[in-house]
């Protein structure tokens, strides 16, 4: 019987971003990263975002999957997620 796999890998990426003059962490409110840019809104309504030109997309970690799902195909090797047959 054919089984499919599925997992859920890590990958981590950093960069660095100046803030503009004068600002510190402690003068953001919100902020969030998106498509390897850092998006701010400062307490006083100034919006700011920069790229974040992170050292790598292929920093994959192969050797420990952070969850493995095993389901089964059917006769015509269709994936059936209804049936899950183990998790970790």
């Amino acid at each position: 019987m054919r089984y499919h796999i599925v997992c859920s890998m890590y990958a981590g990426v950093s960069g660095e971003v100046d803030l503009p003059e004068g600002r510190t962490w402690d003068d953001v409110s919100a902020w969030y990263v998106k498509w390897d840019r850092l998006y701010v809104m400062f307490k006083d309504g100034v919006e700011y975002d920069e790229p974040l030109c992170s050292d790598s997309m292929e920093a994959i970690d192969w050797k420990h999957p952070e969850s493995v799902t095993v389901y089964a195909t059917n006769d015509d090797d269709e994936i059936d997620f209804d049936n899950e047959v183990a998790s970790s």
